[in-house]
This record gives structure tokens, C-alpha cells and sequence, in this order.
């Protein structure tokens, strides 16, 4: 998964965009994807920090907030989506921030369900095997994705990095 935002806290500010694409465990075959933009949510304040590098990205911005949906709608489509897949575990970098987020919309808007509690953090489960924590994980695996700051594009790239990743490992 991968989110787009106007500020780090989900509820207090909101999540602009969500995206998301399946592969399937044993191959990192990609299977879908699923993206759609958000309103924001009513009172809810953006952050003037995470606005001036938005400020930065405006064909990002543009593409984030262009045709944007109610957050129930959203978030009933992704639980179907997610239902679709046997058992869906949540890919992120990190999950502290994108599955946090999620997570909450999930909660507020569709209730309470102990099937969305998976998120592996991809950073994270590289340092299981690197002995460290790297933000520049990203460069150390060639991959078709480009990040482009688009949640679906951000998703499969952190999908295809991960699997070049496993896929390596259980060699």
C-alpha cells in the first residue's frame, strides 16, 4: 500500500489518495491494483510542513487530489477489493505512517475488523537480513516501477522491491 497526505496524523489531517497492488506471495506475480482519491475530511487541518514539499510535487499534488470520492465510498471499495484476495497482508514503507493511516480510515468509516491488522514494513523486514536500518533501500534493487508519488505507482514499486528482495533471499 501507499497513501499521499496533508499532514502526519491520520483523522487530524487526511489521506489524500490511496493505493494498492496484490502480488502473489510465492511468485511476485502482480495480480491488481486498486487507487482512488479521497475528500478530506471535515475539520481537518493541513500541515503546514508536509504543504511546502507538496509545494514542491504540484503534477504529484494534482494527480492526489484530482476527482476525489467521499472517504466511506473509498474505503468500502478497498474492503471489498481486499476481500477479494485470500489472505491479505499489507506491504508498506513505512507502516508506521501509510498503515496507520489506512488502518484509521478503515476503522472510522467501515468499523472494527481484525483481518486489516497485517502490515509487513518493508524497510524493516530488508534489515532482518541487512543488519540495518536504510532509508536507501530502494537503490540497491532495479525495478519497473517508477516513484512517482502516485499511491499506485509508490505501492508497486515497494511490492516489486520487496519480492526482488524475498525472492533473493529465499535463494
Amino acid at each position: 500500500i501507499d497513501i499521499e497526505t496533508d499532514g502526519p496524523i491520520p483523522g487530524a489531517n487526511s489521506m489524500l489518495s490511496l493505493g494498492a497492488v496484490a502480488f502473489d506471495a510465492a511468485t511476485g506475480k502482480e495480480l491488481g491494483e486498486f487507487y482512488r482519491k479521497l475528500h478530506t475530511l471535515p475539520g481537518a487541518d493541513q500541515s503546514s510542513s508536509t504543504m511546502q514539499w507538496w509545494a514542491t510535487q504540484l503534477e504529484a499534488w494534482t494527480e492526489a487530489t484530482r476527482d476525489p470520492q467521499p472517504p466511506f465510498d473509498v474505503m468500502r471499495e478497498y474492503t471489498n477489493w481486499l476481500l477479494a484476495w485470500e489472505h491479505p497482508i499489507m506491504l508498506a514503507a513505512t507502516c508506521g505512517f501509510d498503515f496507520t493511516f489506512v488502518r484509521w480510515y478503515l476503522v472510522t468509516y467501515i468499523g472494527e475488523d481484525r483481518r486489516w491488522l497485517n502490515c509487513i514494513d518493508l524497510r524493516s523486514a530488508m534489515m532482518e537480513t541487512r543488519g540495518k536500518y536504510s532509508g536507501n533501500f530502494k537503490k540497491q534493487f532495479k525495478v519497473n516501477a517508477r516513484h512517482t508519488h502516485k499511491a499506485v505507482d509508490d505501492a508497486r514499486e515497494q511490492g516489486q522491491i520487496y519480492f526482488a528482495w524475498a525472492l533473493r533471499e529465499k535463494k
